[in-house]
C-alpha cells in the first residue's frame, strides 16, 4: 500500500509541474540553445536522467556484481 501512494505522489507531482512549466512563461525569450525553446523539458530531462542512474548501477549489480548463491562454498 505504502509503495503505491508513493508511486502515484510522484506521477502526481511530475504532472502538476508539467502544468505549471506548460502554464507560466520560463523567463527565457531569447532562448540561447534550442531546448529552452521546448515547454517541460528540463522536467524530462531530469526524470529520465533519474530513472537512469537508478537503472543503469541495477544493471550493473545484477550483471556484474551479483554471484551465485553456491559461490563462496
Amino acid at each position: 500500500m505504502r509503495k503505491r501512494r508513493v508511486i502515484w505522489g510522484s506521477l502526481l507531482s511530475i504532472v502538476i509541474f508539467a502544468v505549471i512549466d506548460l502554464v507560466l512563461p520560463s523567463g527565457h525569450e531569447g532562448h540561447d540553445f534550442w531546448w529552452n525553446a521546448i515547454p517541460a523539458f528540463f522536467l524530462f530531462f531530469g526524470f529520465i536522467g533519474c530513472i537512469l542512474l537508478i537503472a543503469i548501477p541495477k544493471f550493473i549489480e545484477h550483471k556484474w556484481l551479483e554471484r551465485k548463491e553456491e559461490y563462496y562454498d
